[in-house]
């Protein structure tokens, strides 16, 4: 059984910039609804970050792809009673010939938090099953997260599950290059974990 979505197929091209616009302005909804779904009862900070071409390269190089080109991308740090409890990016992308938006919510350590789908222009069967999406949480970088390697797909929907699959591993890469100031933390020997610098 499909869990409920937004589909907003007429709106959904534009979403990428008409979200983080929205949410700047004082608020979007469906911005809203996905983050308090992901990070309930905790205060979201919008970050603006400025990446360059060594950054964007770095994030090509960890998702394992060639086409993040973008030079602003937003983050949304939760923070539960001061602390840093997880990071949201928002993706837009083709599935087949037609936008969906995820959201993306990564744990400090790095490790995805959980997948939401806000819009999605493509016809509803198209969507993948619960389960899929449910077997993204706990997932890190690389190899559990390429379909066909660590990660099975939902019959009947395989390019969907692909999307998603390469949209998280984007998320998870700025992450990671984009570090401290997003709120990444790493485990250490002695205390558990510490603040990642940002390159």
């Amino acid at each position: 059984m499909l869990r409920v979505r937004i589909l907003i197929p007429l709106l959904v091209a534009a979403m990428a910039c008409s979200l983080d616009s929205a949410w700047s302005r004082g608020g979007s909804d469906i911005i809203d609804q996905a983050l308090e779904r992901a990070f309930p009862g905790c205060s979201i900070e919008r970050v603006v970050c400025r990446l360059g071409d060594p950054e964007r390269e770095k994030v090509n190089e960890l998702a394992d792809q060639k086409k993040f080109r973008k030079k602003t991308t937003f983050a949304y740090v939760a923070r539960l009673k001061g602390k840093v409890v997880g990071t949201a990016f928002f993706d837009s992308h083709i599935v087949r010939s037609k936008r969906e938006t995820l959201m993306v919510a990564v744990n400090p350590d790095g490790i995805v938090r959980a997948v939401d789908t806000v819009a999605f222009a493509e016809p509803p069967e198209y969507l993948a099953q619960d389960a899929f999406y449910d077997s993204l949480k706990g997932r890190a970088q690389g190899r559990p997260l390429t379909l066909g390697r660590g990660l099975d797909g939902t019959t009947g929907a395989t390019l969907t599950c692909r999307a998603v699959a390469n949209a998280s591993r984007r998320a998870l890469a700025l992450h990671e290059v984009l570090g401290v100031k997003v709120g990444r933390v790493k485990k250490t020997k002695k205390s558990g974990t510490s603040p990642l610098l940002a390159p």
